[in-house]
């Protein structure tokens, strides 16, 4: 049952990524893909939504985080490149990640 699941899953994210990308193709937002299809916008949304929780939360974040990215957009180009690695350095320290960003990255 669970290679089942797992193929479900691989499905799901192949149709979610051809949907997405066939829709910034045409320079269609969410809203407008959803009128195209006949269905609420946010349903529309959550389609791409699911996907991104399954991969933050393979990445290691929490659920605390996750709920918080969940209305809230993150601009990351608000830092400098040495506040990013900074951040993500004191991040990696916090949790104890033992994969540090490549020396000649620096």
């Amino acid at each position: 049952m669970n290679a089942l699941r797992r193929a479900e899953e691989s499905v799901q994210a192949d149709i979610r990524s051809d949907l997405r990308r066939r829709r910034r193709a045409l320079g269609l937002t969410q809203a407008q893909a959803a009128q195209l299809l006949g269905i609420p916008r946010l349903d529309y949304h959550r389609i791409g939504w699911l996907s991104r929780v399954r991969t933050l939360a393979q990445y290691g974040a929490t659920p605390e985080e996750i709920a918080f990215l969940r209305n809230r957009r993150v601009e990351l180009n608000a830092m400098t490149s040495r506040q990013f690695v900074d951040h993500l350095e004191a991040c990696n320290r916090a949790r104890k990640r033992r994969k540090p960003l490549a020396q000649k990255d620096r």
